[in-house]
């Protein structure tokens, strides 16, 4: 059976060679780069199954005519990106890799260092060198004390040192090749520690070596290498932070479903394999949804860089079936194809690893000096995880979806700035269309308005077709003219993979208030019920989250009908007078404290209504409590505990009365409406996304919630016509003509919570100064957006 693998190797290579031109290829000379969140080459998307290749500048020396010949079968396969250890200075073997690489136009990803003990120079030889005496080896002492060790490395600053004179040798000697994909500053750089002041250096080294980098060669991109949140000690948030830095260019990931206890060893060689294979699946699936959501947080790429699946039965041997593994491939593979067809941010994979013509030793499973170089390290069981040219069926699995990759159109429109569209002149989308493979492609654009979205017929207002004729290296450009289309936001239905939103001269939008004839009277009504109430304020100190410059209170009023609202509040304990920030929370929102230390001269109230924030109650629902009769609706009373949050600010000592602002997103939105409608005091607001405005139209545009308080309401018996009667006295639209302060609103152009149509529903009402600022990539999670942040920060600064 072995010697049959072999002749089948020979075979495809032949095959390979006879189709891949090499010599006299014209080499590349355009640097990859990052454009609007996605990796490109001359400007054009590209995205690419690539393999890992460490040793490939070790083979370059000691085997120079199979290097040759894996280059070659490589390239046959269009796996042209490769993952290269560059740990040692071999620039000897790198010279030459670089070289061939050039000539086939391929590239590779160079990690610099090594977090782990398997390459010449690591954390643990860096640490060595610097003085630091003998570390644990794990075959010695264990992963466990390597483990627990190696946070030294980013501590020790002759360790960094050492290690980045090593980068600019590096970095400066090829700095000026096309054949350089990224500059990676590890492979799987982990902090090692669960100490915040380590967790600083290990932060400050990936962080400070990739300015360094840049510095160097500012034309390569820089990533780290890191693994995602598992190599960030399970924490979401330090794996974000760790990439927060413009010199990082892309997010890497790996997926090791077998390490991390998504697929167990005694299942995968069990009756039952595919249970296994399953959980796996399910896994990687969250955890790949999970990055691209941070990545578009840091609009960054990402790159599966890294991830691997065992043998069937957990074998080595490679004469073992991998099917599996093929499954598992495809359906990475798949992911990376699909974001391909919709110019998604991931880029691309590369499996681990490419063993390919390599012979295998089977007389014993770990690396033996003489032993062929592997795909896998020599620590691990060769095979296991490595891809032989010999494996046929996976073979064909990567060059099914590389040939799928490089025939897909992509097909996207640049500049999301550009998707909203103002003034009375010529408009028109700008669309792109690249391919690796030339021909005349049809791209068709179907409009269909926001408001139809929820009809069973989603009559389109204009379907357009232009056929691009695709070059590779230079996408073809097409323009659709929006001229006969009306205002209003519309769902672009662009090609057979993309939908996106885009908005016509929003502020024009007609969504006609209806109020009921005693509309007014009902809320002063209201508010004349709510002053009867005591305040009856207590405040409870939080010693734990206050300091020298603030105190933090846990804060309970009484409001309409005698229910408990309150919040968490942050003052100055410095005598004065201070400005106030209320922040409104979201629906179901969970409560946070305050840094004390983070605004020492403002006074912040994180508001809680009845039964939510710190008072919240499991059962939710909020929305449809109380449909019988505007008496009885929950956001009577919620929009009350509003005004008396604005009465308890008003009567602490420290209270700026002149400078109250409020703001809040979603439900804190439509909070801050309700804030600047039924009480003057406040100074400015800053609704963003805002809930609750215009329930007719919500209901036409998505599901939740207006028909969840359908079904509610179905279930009580309430006729439609007497559900929205109520409701009209809780709409956020018929309450935005009473303010009178300043307002700026941001929407997302995407969300699909609170639809920007509603939001311009009461934007449209309010004659007092205003200006909206729309986030053209955001859904509902404006608050995550720093341009926001910021635009909201100098709004309020103002006054």
């Amino acid at each position: 059976m072995h010697r049959h693998s072999t002749c089948f190797c020979k075979v495809i290579l032949f095959a390979f060679l006879s189709i891949t031109c090499i010599v006299g290829c014209k080499p590349r000379k355009a640097f990859w780069s990052v454009e609007e969140s996605r990796i490109v080459l001359n400007g054009e998307p590209r995205y690419f199954i690539g393999t890992n290749v460490w040793y490939a500048s070790e083979l370059a020396l000691s085997d120079p005519e199979r290097f040759q010949a894996e280059l070659d079968t490589l390239h046959g396969l269009g796996l042209d990106n490769l993952r290269i250890l560059a740990t040692d200075e071999n620039f000897a073997g790198l010279d030459i890799v670089l070289s061939e690489l050039e000539k086939r136009e391929m590239s590779a990803v160079l990690f610099l260092n090594n977090a782990w003990e398997w390459s010449p120079d690591g954390y643990r030889s860096w640490l060595e060198k610097a003085g630091a005496g003998p570390q644990p080896h794990p075959a010695v002492e264990g992963y466990g004390t390597y483990m627990t060790t190696m946070y030294a490395f980013a501590s020790n600053p002759r360790a960094v040192e050492l290690f980045q004179e090593h980068v600019r040798r590096v970095v400066s000697r090829y700095k000026d090749s096309p054949a350089v994909f990224s500059w990676q500053i590890c492979n799987e750089p982990r902090p090692f520690t669960e100490d915040p002041a380590r967790i600083e250096d290990f932060i400050a080294y990936v962080q400070g070596t990739a300015r360094l980098i840049k510095s160097i060669d500012p034309r390569h991109m820089v990533s780290t290498g890191n693994e995602g949140s598992m190599g960030s000690n399970s924490d979401i948030e330090l794996f974000t932070r760790l990439n927060d830095c413009p010199d990082i260019d892309y997010i890497t990931v790996h997926i090791w479903p077998y390490n991390w206890g998504w697929a167990q060893a005694q299942a995968l060689a069990g009756e039952k394999p595919e249970h296994a294979l399953y959980s796996a699946l399910w896994q990687t699936g969250r955890y790949i949804d999970e990055h691209l959501e941070r990545a578009y947080d840091l609009r960054k790429p990402v790159v599966i860089e890294e991830f691997g699946f065992p043998r069937d039965g957990f074998a080595w041997l490679n004469d073992s079936s991998t099917a599996l593994r093929d499954r598992y491939y495809k359906y990475v593979f798949s992911r990376v194809l699909d974001s391909a067809r919709k110019a998604g941010r991931l880029a691309g994979c590369n499996f681990w690893a490419w063993s390919g013509l390599a012979e295998q030793n089977r007389e014993h499973q770990f690396w033996k000096e003489g032993d062929a170089l592997a795909g896998d390290p020599p620590q691990e069981a060769q095979g296991l995880n490595g891809v032989y040219l010999s494996d046929r069926s996976t073979v064909e699995v990567v060059r099914s979806y590389t040939d799928s990759l490089a025939h897909a159109v992509t097909v996207w429109a640049p500049d999301p700035d550009g998707w909203m569209f103002y003034g009375d002149g010529p408009l028109a989308l700008d669309v792109r269309v690249a391919s690796q493979t030339a021909g005349d492609c049809p791209v068709t654009l179907a409009l269909v308005r926001d408001v139809d979205l929820m009809s069973d017929t989603q009559d389109t207002v204009l379907l357009a077709t232009e056929t691009a004729r695709v070059r590779p290296g230079s996408p073809a450009r097409l323009s659709f003219k929006l001229d006969a289309v009306g205002l209003g936001f519309y769902q672009a239905r662009l090609g057979k993979h993309q939908s996106f939103n885009i908005g016509i001269n929003p502020e024009r939008i007609g969504s006609p208030q209806d109020k009921q004839p005693d509309f007014d009277a009902f809320w002063e009504q209201t508010l004349t019920e709510l002053a009867a109430v005591p305040m009856d304020a207590q405040l409870e100190p939080v010693p734990e989250h206050s300091d020298s410059l603030r105190t933090t209170y846990r804060v309970r009023f009484q409001s309409l009908g005698g229910a408990t609202a309150g919040g968490i509040l942050c003052v100055p304990v410095k005598e004065g007078k201070y400005p106030v920030s209320l922040e409104l929370m979201g629906y179901g929102a969970d409560p946070f404290w305050y840094d004390p230390a983070a605004a020492p001269d403002k006074i912040e109230f994180l508001v809680s209504v009845r039964g939510q924030g710190i008072f919240k109650e499991p059962e939710g629902r909020w929305i449809d409590r109380g449909l019988d009769s505007k008496e009885n609706f929950y956001y009577r009373g919620a929009f009350c505990d509003i005004v008396r949050a604005i009465d308890f600010v008003c009567s602490l000592d420290c209270a700026d009365t002149s400078r109250i602002f409020a703001w809040g997103d979603s439900q804190g939105g439509a909070f801050t409406w309700i804030a600047g409608s039924l009480d003057h005091r406040v100074r400015a607001i800053a609704p963003s996304v805002p809930f609750l405005s215009d329930y007719p139209d919500y209901a036409r545009i998505v599901w939740w919630p207006v028909h969840e308080v359908f079904q509610a309401a179905d279930a009580a018996g309430i006729e439609r016509e007497d559900l929205f009667r109520t409701l009209s006295y809780f709409d956020v639209k018929n309450f935005t003509d009473r303010v009178e302060c300043p307002v700026y609103m941001a929407f997302g152009l995407q969300d699909p919570t609170c639809p920007p149509h509603t939001n311009f529903a009461g934007y449209n009402q309010v004659s007092a100064p205003k200006h909206f600022h729309c986030e053209p990539l955001c859904g509902h999670s404006m608050w995550k957006e720093r341009r926001w942040q910021r635009i909201r920060a100098d709004f309020f600064d103002q006054f």
